[in-house]
């Protein structure tokens, strides 16, 4: 079992993984970005932030990209979501959120 402790968590700017990208239960001292990365995952699960303590704001939007399922089931924000994929997989359920927990409306 990893614990994953970071300050920030940035997963943009041109990053891309194949594959289920994981981090259920980490704890991110401030802001987690995912602005201009692409997750491809066909068959499952794309990014997977279920259970995460995110103390600052969550920015999946500015040309993020995922093809497979993004799920945020659990995760707790403290500031504010930003959720607005460019592009996504047609025919797929693609936002999974479970029950989020953040004080600012999701946009």
């Amino acid at each position: 079992m990893h614990c994953l402790r970071q300050k920030y968590v940035m997963l943009s700017d041109g990053f891309k993984a194949e594959g289920r990208v994981s981090l259920g239960g980490a704890t991110v001292g401030s802001d987690f970005g995912c602005q201009d990365g692409r997750f491809v995952n066909p068959q499952g699960n794309a990014l997977v932030v279920e259970r995460a303590n995110i103390t600052g704001n969550v920015f999946l939007n500015d040309c993020f990209h995922a093809v497979g399922r993004v799920s945020l089931g659990g995760a707790r924000v403290g500031k504010e979501l930003r959720i607005a994929p460019k592009k996504h997989t047609p025919g797929q359920q693609v936002w999974q959120q479970g029950q989020i927990r953040a004080p600012a409306p999701f946009s």
